[in-house]
């Protein structure tokens, strides 16, 4: 492979690439694969990744749980408890994109949001807090 491109000027994109290789290292490490999005505190992804091997179904997993953190800033899988029954569908149609309540998704601060997804949500859980810290 070719060295990574010079980075850009666009500080948001070099952070979001910053986390999403992070996440890859750690499932990399951990002899996993996994599927990384990034968003912006409105929950639109600024850099997703996906590893050879990783479920299909993940990259929009990922996407969906890292959503989730980053407008409500809590844990992806905190949802279907803070929203119950009617009230978390009408808050999903409210929403421009998918939202997921199942583990894998942490704020990252007033930043935007992290999610993983592939292995187990358990893992993913660990892979996010472990990148995020």
């Amino acid at each position: 492979m070719a060295d990574p491109p010079v980075p850009t000027k666009q500080e948001e994109l070099d952070w979001a690439r910053g986390i999403a290789d992070r996440a890859l290292a750690e499932a990399e490490e951990r002899g996993l694969k996994i599927a990384v999005a990034v968003v912006d505190q409105r929950g639109e992804p600024i850099q997703h990744d996906w590893m050879n091997g990783a479920p299909t179904a993940a990259v929009n997993v990922a996407r969906a749980v890292a959503a989730t953190a980053a407008t409500f800033q809590f844990p992806s899988e905190e949802l279907d408890r803070r929203f119950k029954g009617p009230n978390l569908e009408l808050v999903a149609a409210a929403l421009p994109y998918p939202v997921l309540g199942v583990e894998g998704g942490l704020p990252l601060g007033t930043s935007g949001g992290l999610g993983i997804a592939g292995p187990p949500p358990h893992v993913c859980a660990e892979i996010a807090a472990a990148v995020a810290a």
